[in-house]
């Protein structure tokens, strides 16, 4: 679980905090420390990043960016396990990319992240209008896909689609494949 200090956090702030392996995000002030990820959790995340970047790649609609900061306001700065920011003027987005940009957020749940990941980050996802918001359940071998706007997720257990772009063919994820290995 998740480590919590209540406080006036500042996204400023966390930089001075030590590289220590722990994941630091403060949530409108509030400080949460989780532990580094398990090797099942990165594998999953990296064969998500590379199916997102083998579908937008070569459209150049957005670019595919994991582990990254990522800003609210000077109160609230995540990491989420991947998001697809569109480009800026052909290039990628600068860092710390702001929320309000993102086409997509994923997070994978891990023992220590599910608390954080399905409440105050969806919550936070939402107040900004992240587009899509998708929750990846290892062990459950599904995804959640949280859309701007709406109380009710989509579940999946077998294949989504994304269509980022309307213009475009829509990416089919077989979840399958995904979680092959787990």
């Amino acid at each position: 679980m998740p480590h919590f200090m209540a406080g006036g956090w500042t996204a400023e702030m966390l930089p001075a905090l030590p590289d220590d392996g722990n994941r630091y995000e403060v949530i409108d002030g509030e400080l949460y420390v989780s532990p580094s990820p398990l090797t099942v959790h990165q594998a999953v995340a990296l064969q998500l990043a590379a199916v997102l970047l083998g579908y937008l790649k070569p459209s150049r609609i957005a670019a595919v960016i994991p582990d990254i900061d990522v800003t609210v306001d000077e109160r609230t700065m995540v990491r989420p396990d991947i998001v697809v920011a569109p480009f800026v003027s052909g290039k990628l987005p600068e860092r710390p990319v702001d929320a309000r940009t993102l086409l997509l957020v994923v997070e994978i749940l891990s023992p220590s992240s599910l608390r954080l990941d399905r409440r105050e980050k969806r919550a936070l996802y939402a107040r900004v209008a992240v587009p899509e918001y998708w929750i990846v359940d290892i062990d459950g071998q599904t995804i959640e896909r949280w859309r701007a706007g709406t109380d009710i997720p989509e579940l999946f257990r077998d294949r989504m689609t994304w269509q980022p772009d309307p213009s475009k063919a829509a990416l089919v994820i077989e979840l399958g494949e995904l979680f092959a290995g787990t």
